[in-house]
């Protein structure tokens, strides 16, 4: 081994070893799950949500959602999540989430979300229909003007 590498890699061993644990990056503690997400790194923007669904990405679009959903609370995330669930993109399909957070959305006034949960109602299992609340829901969106709202009525 030449001089050089070998003085260099002396340096480096022993800057490591220097190096208190509490600096030392987390991912090399055993303890923390590196899988875990982490409370500092910041929400995924939309827009980077959208390039993932447009590159077909869609485990990157599920997990962007959720977090957004969760953490955000936007009408606009929550429905979209909704979507990603109802459909099984990215993961399997969920059909009590997807319904949880389209009522989420709906309760904020989605106009989009509140159509699709009304559709989710009046195309459940039979001892499951609620076509009361599909009516309320659809109403509701009937009147912002939603054209596939007011055809389903």
């Amino acid at each position: 081994m030449p001089a050089f590498s070998r003085l260099a890699l002396v340096s480096l061993l022993s800057v490591a070893a220097a190096t208190p644990l509490w600096s030392q990056s987390p991912a090399t503690d055993p303890t923390i799950d590196p899988a875990a997400p982490s409370e500092a790194a910041p929400l995924p923007e939309m827009a980077i949500v959208e390039q993932a669904w447009h590159r077909g990405d869609f485990v990157t679009v599920r997990n962007g959602l959720e977090r957004l959903a969760k953490e955000s609370g936007t009408a606009l995330a929550q429905y979209r999540y909704g979507q990603v669930l109802l459909e099984g993109r990215g993961g399997p399909r969920d059909l009590e989430a997807a319904t949880h957070w389209l009522q989420q959305a709906s309760d904020q006034d989605h106009l989009q979300a509140t159509t699709l949960l009304a559709r989710l109602h009046l195309s459940a299992p039979e001892a499951q229909r609620d076509a009361a609340a599909a009516v309320a829901l659809l109403a509701r969106s009937a009147t912002r003007g939603d054209s596939e709202a007011q055809y389903y009525l």
